[in-house]
Order: C-alpha cells, then structure tokens, then sequence
C-alpha cells in the first residue's frame, strides 16, 4: 500500500501589473485588399518602382498580376509569389501608387507606363501557387551545376531535390558559419510557418523545431563548407574592415539617440561587405555612393551584436519600436522591449508534487496567472471595446533551471510581455487575454502542454531571448 504525499507549499509575493501609459491611437484606415489570381490579360503597359538609384522593372510575372488586378479595377493587391512572398508579402495600392512591405510597413513608389509596341499576345495565367522553383536533381557525390561566384546554402527537399534556400535564409546560415557557430535557427518567413528549423553544420542537417514541423533532412555548401571555411579564414574575413574609417562609431544626428546608443551602429564602406550585398529589408544593393552620404549619419550600417549583414540606415530604423530592435537576421535584440498586456496579477508556490520525468528537482514550481475582465485601452487593438479575462496555472521543475526560468518569465512579466488581447486560438473568440508567445507547460504530467519534455527548458529560453528577455 502506497501513503499519498501532502505537498507543501510556500507563497511568494504576488506580483500586480499596473496599464500602461496611454499612447495616442492613429485614426484607422479602411482598405480592401484582394489578393490576385486570375489569368493576367494582355500586358499593355509596363509597371516599375523606385529604389534609391531609379525606376526599375518589375518581372514578367509580376508585371503580369499587376496588369491584371489594375484593368479589372480592383484598388489594391497583394504580391505573395517569389521573393515577395520570402519577405513577408508586398501590398500594392494603385489609388496611392505605392508599394508596401507588409512586414516592415516600409513603402515605395510605383508607377505604370503604358507600352505601344506591346504584344498582344496573352500570356499564360500565372499565379503564386504555379510559379516553378529552380532546384537541381539529386546525384551521387553530386555538386550544384552553378559552381561560380557567391556561395550558396541548399537543403533536400521532400521530394528528393536539391533547393536553394531563400536570399534572407542563405545570408543568416553563411554568416552564422563563417562565425564557427554550431547551429543556427531560422524562424523568420517561411520558416515562421513551420514552427522554424535549426541548420546542424556538424551533421550538415537541416531538424524541425516543432514535431510536426516535417522532417530531418540534409543540407550543403556550394563550395562545400570545409573548403569555404579553411580559405576565408586563411585569406579573407566577413567583418574586415578599414580602420580608418569603419571602426570608430558614428552619431547618427537624425535619429532617435537611443537608437545609436543601443545598436553601436556604425558606419560601413564598400569593401567591409561582399561584392553585391543587398539591404536584407529593402531588397537594394549597396554600391560606392553609398559610400558619400555621410551628412546625415550613415547610409550602409552594421549593428554591434551583428555580424556579416548590413543595413541601410533608414531601413533598418523603421524597425525601431518603442525603443526595441530585434535584427530580422540574426534575432539579436536592441534595447527593452515592452508589451500591452492588461492587468493582472502573477503568483508563485513551491510544491513536493514532482514535474513528470525530472529526477534532479526538488518538486515543482507553480504559476497562477489571473486577468479580471476590462476594457481595452489606446495601446490595445480595439480602444475602448470590453474583453474577457483569463486565469492560468503551469508549472517548473524545482531545480536550477526551472528556477533560471522563473526569474525571465518575471522579466518578461514585469515588462508586459507575457500576455495580450487578441482572438483566441482554442475558441476563435476576439477581444480574448491570450498567450504572447512564450510558452508555459501547464501539466505535470503526459500531454502536448505537460512533461516529461527534454527541450522544454532550452525552447523557452530561445523565445525569451527572441523577446529581449536573457
């Protein structure tokens, strides 16, 4: 006969959010947005936008789709194909004649030119779900038929070809191997979708984060890796720079003082970067007159914590939210970041009741979350409208670990980023207190959101860092 054990437990303080100060709310504005699919019509005119050294052309297919959605009247359309679907997705807006990246909310001007001695025949429909991607058959000791130039990353997909990773995908694992770095996560755009990966250099393999993130599967260099890594660390260096010039730090006059103080950014020279670098956020390429404008702080940067990736200066600041910077590349974060997460209080007790599978923890550690219903504030997505609150209990093994996590998950609340107002995923309710993204185990024993789970301790942390939070 087994005698149950009568946990005991011990009350910490309790720990209350207070609102956070009220912030003007911007006047909405309304726009339909449909996303463009039908068969493209006769391509009578040309479509281009404006980057920092001219009009250029869009391609064929785009100018396509663009053409289409224009003659059909629509107002705007979304371009989701291609790399405009790697980058998060671009809005056009033909009453405005802009284009805008919708992850960045960074916005360019576009303008259609009618074509006189356009064909008239109608291409055939092209739409993002039929846009081919190149890949290269799989071969025995087998290399990419495009050998020279700038390296490239591949990985085997599911049907057993070889595919380029993306141009944001490709900067990330290459700077992160020419650092030495064991492994690199990708969770940006279409990683994000999957739950992200992590690229293994040891075992040159490319593993879901997520279980049913897909499969394990292998990845390679064009040149292969070792070659790359023994000649650049022989003879050249992602970070060379010219003292003269590039290593002493630049004020930047024009912009938030804070955001200089934070990121180090500083100003960097054709040369510092490979021949053709392009600005990760505007899709550009840096070129020599870059190089001139140093009148209002640098045109080309690199950030302290960042290696082998630049940014144009005005890019890049477009980023800087209520002062917190997370780099798209490389996830290294810049100054505090800070939620909306309504009142609420947070407590903790210590129990003997044991977390499933920990052998090497005293007992566990419990977190009861509480949210009163309210209304929503100005920093909140609808100002003014009630929403209803929540209450949750989850828990930590009660070793050193768990611990080092009870004291992030305190950051994170004290800073308001464990919760926020938004639909809720389990009932498609709006106006709901939901999670934030960090996750918490909310069973001691088996099931999707319980233990035992080897990697919880180390995920966690990840995405606390992702918050600002280490």
């Amino acid at each position: 006969t087994t005698t149950p054990t009568t946990p005991t437990t011990t009350t910490t303080t309790t720990t209350t959010t207070t609102p956070a100060t009220p912030t003007p709310t911007p006047t909405p504005t309304t726009t339909t947005t449909t996303t463009t699919t039908a068969p493209p019509v006769t391509t009578n005119a040309k479509w281009e936008w404006l980057d920092n050294s001219g009009w250029k052309l869009y391609d064929q297919t785009t100018t396509n789709m663009l053409e289409s959605a224009h003659s059909q009247g629509q107002t705007t359309t979304t371009l989701t194909h291609g790399i405009f679907g790697t980058h998060g997705g671009y809005t056009i807006n033909f009453s405005t004649m802009k284009q805008k990246r919708n992850t960045t909310g960074w916005e360019r001007d576009l303008r259609r030119t009618p074509n006189t001695t356009a064909s008239t025949t109608v291409p055939k429909p092209v739409t993002p779900s039929t846009i081919p991607v190149k890949t290269t058959p799989v071969s025995t000791n087998s290399v990419s038929s495009t050998t020279s130039g700038a390296p490239f990353w591949e990985f085997l997909n599911k049907d057993g070809v070889w595919e380029k990773y993306d141009r944001i995908s490709n900067t990330v694992i290459e700077g992160s191997a020419k650092q030495g770095r064991v492994t690199v996560t990708l969770s940006h755009p279409p990683w994000n979708k999957i739950g992200g990966v992590v690229v293994d250099f040891k075992k040159m393999e490319q593993n879901p984060i997520k279980p049913d993130g897909g499969d394990t599967t292998q990845c390679r260099r064009v040149p292969p890796l070792a070659v790359a890594i023994t000649s650049s660390s022989s003879t050249t260096s992602i970070t060379t720079s010219n003292p003269s010039q590039s290593s002493k730090t630049v004020s930047i006059s024009t912009l938030d003082k804070a955001f200089c103080t934070s990121t180090g950014a500083k100003k960097v020279f054709c040369g510092d970067y490979p021949a053709g670098e392009c600005c990760p956020i505007c899709l550009d390429e840096f070129d020599e007159e870059d190089d001139k404008k140093e009148q209002d702080g640098p045109e080309v940067i690199q950030m302290k914590k960042c290696v082998g990736h630049y940014y144009h200066t005005e890019c890049i600041f477009q980023l800087w939210k209520r002062g917190f910077l997370i780099c798209p590349i490389c996830q290294s974060t810049y100054g505090v970041r800070t939620g909306n997460m309504p009142t609420g209080t947070m407590s903790v007790t210590y129990s003997s009741s044991p977390c499933s599978g920990v052998t090497d923890a005293k007992g566990s550690i419990t977190i009861n979350y509480y949210f009163p219903d309210g209304t929503q504030g100005p920093e909140h997505p609808h100002p003014g409208v009630p929403y209803s609150g929540t209450s949750r209990i989850c828990y930590l093994p009660d070793n050193a670990s768990g611990r080092e996590v009870l004291r992030l998950l305190k950051i994170a609340w004290d800073r308001k980023l464990t919760f926020t107002i938004g639909t809720s995923i389990t009932t498609s309710l709006d106006n709901q207190v939901i999670w934030n993204g960090i996750h918490h185990k909310t069973s001691l024993s088996a099931g999707a959101h319980g233990y035992p789970d080897a990697g919880y301790i180390d995920r966690v942390k990840d995405e606390l860092k992702r918050f600002g939070v280490e």
